[in-house]
């Protein structure tokens, strides 16, 4: 069935995959064709864009994403004032020059396409300067075009996951706004020091990939919430962590990290550290100051007990002690009141804690 939402006039068609885009058409009101805003044609086992979409004249936000389709369209200029297009994971081999001319779009996915040419898809999409976000996850990028960065300033939301990058642009720079950018499945070595520079960043996702070591600039991540650097090559942390006031999530996970930075007691903020599949061996101490911390990820780091000040993570509702060297039932847990997700699994306990009530 298709469902039609309304308020004084038509603005959302939502197709279930049942049925063609030229046979919802009909059902429409009279005189409301021209001002649909939202159309969801997205899971429906297109091969090319619906033809009547390009009547839309109002047009703002279009799902086509999750289909078969081949190309973009030249008609697509037609579509003065659309500002979200979604057209991840269909089978795009390029993109036509006249998406460029959309200068109202802010949103823009294209992930997960087998495009031939890269540049010239990047080419085409440097010049909708008004874009806020822009998706190029899966597309076997082997270089960002430094155009993308000088000309889309305004990007808040930058997706690159899972392509062949071993660098960014210096250019990455002139991205002032920049809020987000998932840098995850890449080949980057060093970790991007452009991204320090910065000011509104907040998410910063760089797992996966080669790194080595993390920027020691004292400037360096006074606006990051959130940064995920699991799978990587660490051996250490920086001491610049403690400019990172405002951090509330850490990934750290599958590195060779063998102990924490003293400053490491400066991240009063975090709200939930990953730390697994480190070699830290004994638990560290400078989480025991770490007050606000509700989640705590610990697996398969060779502990083999904890430490007294473990009482004082009051707050910690989630530990995962799995896969250790632990011989007895660590009594420091009791003392954590909030806790309310354990995992203990392949240790060797040789024991089994009673607790009467």
């Amino acid at each position: 069935m298709t469902a039609l939402r309304f308020s004084n006039d038509l603005t959302c068609i939502f197709g279930d995959g049942t049925q063609d885009f030229k046979r919802i058409e009909p059902s429409l009101p009279k005189g409301c064709k021209a001002r649909v805003l939202f159309v969801d044609c997205s899971f429906r086992s297109l091969t090319a864009f619906p033809v009547r979409v390009f009547h839309l004249q109002h047009l703002e936000e279009l799902h086509l994403e999750e289909n078969f389709i081949s190309a973009v369209p030249s008609a697509i200029s037609r579509l003065e004032n659309l500002r979200v297009l979604y057209l991840h994971n269909n089978l795009l081999s390029c993109v036509c020059e006249e998406l460029g001319r959309l200068s109202h779009l802010r949103s823009l996915d294209l992930s997960q396409n087998p495009l031939k040419c890269p540049e010239q898809m990047q080419d085409v999409v440097r010049r909708l300067r008004g874009l806020r976000e822009l998706r190029f996850y899966s597309l076997g990028l082997e270089k960002l075009c430094d155009l993308i960065c000088k000309n889309l300033f305004r990007l808040e939301i930058l997706g690159l996951s899972d392509n062949a990058l071993t660098a960014l642009p210096s250019e990455i720079t002139n991205l002032q706004f920049l809020r987000e950018i998932y840098l995850n499945n890449n080949l980057l070595q060093i970790f991007p020091t452009g991204l320090a520079e910065l000011p509104r960043l907040e998410i910063i996702d760089v797992g996966l990939n080669q790194i080595n070591t993390l920027s020691d600039d004292d400037d360096c991540g006074s606006s990051w919430k959130k940064l995920f650097v699991a799978s990587n090559r660490l051996s250490s942390l920086p001491r610049s962590l403690c400019k990172f006031g405002h951090l509330t999530v850490l990934d750290a996970s599958s590195n060779a990290l063998t102990r924490l930075p003293h400053c490491f007691r400066a991240l009063t903020g975090l709200v939930d550290l990953g730390l697994s599949n480190n070699v830290l061996r004994t638990f560290p101490a400078q989480v025991c100051m770490l007050r606000s911390l509700q989640v705590l990820y610990l697996k398969n780091t060779g502990l083999k007990e904890l430490l007294p000040n473990v009482a004082n993570l009051q707050t910690l509702c989630v530990l995962d002690l799995s896969q250790n060297s632990f011989t007895s039932f660590p009594s420091e847990i009791l003392s954590l009141v909030n806790l309310e997700d354990l995992s203990l699994d392949d240790n060797q306990l040789r024991e089994v804690l009673c607790v009467c009530v």
